[in-house]
């Protein structure tokens, strides 16, 4: 009933919007998924087609602005085998999006995107804004630099590190809450508290979940010629869903610094990002914390390439036996900004990479990544996932590591093509070569390889 409701409630006010100048914007993106899991089974050998679909009405009359967006997620030919008993779990997104959306095969949702209001300047103008209602937020991308290269960095490194839409995601996740952004011509301010709307891998994203969050950052706002980035933050999560979930309350407070500079005739940078935490896990004391170091550059070469080398940890727990939990807690990242072979997350990581990107035009992109992946505490658990999604689940999944920390080494290379000035093509594909902790869960292999053809329309 309430789909229906939504759908002639659209219907009716369409006339109306376009005699007022609303802006329509709209995309679908389609995407077939390959997997074959570490188990080397055929429960864990599957493919499946996940669609979204997205229409927005906007409008902009000096001060006051708004948007409504709707969102339709479809999914079919799901993996019906692929959720194995522990400690194996769900073998890959396929069983995730099974078990979230009532053990169907095909699923489809109908729900309300973003709908939201804002007075005041628009968010890349100087000045006070306030917005209210639901809408998409992303941590690191408060106020991006004008300067190329620091934008750049900001939206590929940066951003989705703790709170994220999930946007790789069919469903993905929107928030319900008020954002305040006061900018001037070289600071930032913005204040926002919410709650995280259901969604990710489950299709019914219209429900609010029982989860409080504020955030709040001070950051510069780089002009054209900017070399240098900065920005502080905290960030307060209160999770109260309850039932066999623990209470969750924790702190974070981080920052970090990105610097461009001239390497000979080549370009670069250098990013730093860090995070502490404390608060409460359930009964426990929990003390964690997270840092990454960064180096890119960019040789004035043909075909433009791109090099990028880092290093991120983030602490385990290492005892359970104690009344302290050390787990670093990732809150609501886009956790495939950073895994991009999507088995893990940042919670007890050690990750060291390398990338190599290629641009021989303004339609393709090209890129390659190794990943040589250890837990920081074999005491620990092996997590994946990137938060809360329903009433239900933490939105975390644990292996226990058994005292094991070689995770795997992940290899991959990906594609994208412009095909049109409103059509996009993506190509990926990754070989995870599963180290002694993917042995011992998994004694019939250890290796996994995923891969996926995405076609967009975006208008």
């Amino acid at each position: 009933m309430r789909k229906l409701q939504t759908v002639v409630f659209l219907v009716a006010i369409t006339p109306a919007l376009a005699a007022a100048q609303v802006t329509f914007n709209g995309s679908v993106r389609a995407r077939t998924e390959s997997w074959n899991w570490f188990d080397q089974t055929d429960a864990g050998d599957y493919t499946f087609t996940g669609v979204l679909a997205r229409g927005s009405a906007s409008m902009q009359r000096g001060n006051l602005a708004w948007q409504a967006e709707v969102a339709v997620p479809a999914l079919l030919g799901l993996p019906e085998d692929a959720v194995a008993p522990a400690p194996l779990g769900q073998l890959g997104l396929g069983a995730s999006y099974w078990a979230a959306n009532g053990r169907k095969q095909n699923t489809a949702g109908l729900f309300v995107k973003q709908a939201w209001l804002r007075v005041g300047a628009a968010p890349a103008a100087e000045g006070q804004s306030l917005r209210v209602g639901r809408f998409e937020f992303i941590d690191g991308l408060e106020s991006v630099s004008a300067a190329p290269r620091l934008a750049a960095v900001e939206r590929e490194r940066i951003a989705n590190r703790l709170i994220g839409t999930f946007g790789f995601s069919h469903a993905q996740r929107s928030f319900e809450g008020v954002q305040y952004t006061n900018n001037t011509e070289k600071l930032n301010v913005t204040a926002v508290a919410f709650r995280p709307t259901q969604g990710v891998f489950n299709v019914d994203g219209m429900p609010g979940l029982d989860v409080a969050v504020g955030y709040a950052s001070f950051g510069t706002r780089g002009s054209v010629d900017a070399k240098h980035d900065a920005r502080v933050f905290a960030l307060y999560y209160d999770d109260r869903r309850g039932g066999a979930l623990p209470q969750v309350e924790i702190a974070t407070v981080g920052g970090h610094y990105l610097r461009e500079f001239q390497l000979g005739t080549a370009s670069a940078d250098v990013l730093a990002w860090g995070a502490l935490q404390t608060g409460k896990w359930g009964n426990l004391d929990h003390n964690a914390n997270a840092f990454a170091l960064e180096l890119g550059v960019e040789p004035a070469l043909p075909l433009k390439p791109a090099i990028r080398a880092g290093y991120m940890r983030s602490t385990g727990d290492a005892s359970a036996d104690d009344k302290d939990h050390g787990t670093f807690f990732q809150v609501l990242p886009t956790p495939r900004s950073y895994a991009r072979l999507p088995f893990y997350n940042a919670m007890n990581l050690d990750d060291r990479f390398v990338s190599v990107s290629l641009n021989p035009g303004s339609r393709v992109g090209l890129r390659a990544e190794a990943h040589r992946l250890k837990l920081t505490e074999g005491a620990d658990a092996w997590y994946a996932g990137g938060g809360a999604f329903d009433a239900e689940a933490l939105g975390f999944t644990a292996r226990p590591a058994n005292g094991e920390t070689d995770l795997a080494t992940v290899i991959d290379v990906s594609a994208q093509v412009r095909i049109a000035k409103t059509l996009s093509a993506n190509a990926y594909l990754g070989r995870a070569l599963g180290g002694r902790l993917m042995e011992r869960i998994y004694p019939n292999g250890g290796n996994a390889t995923f891969g996926y053809i995405e076609l967009e329309w975006r208008r």
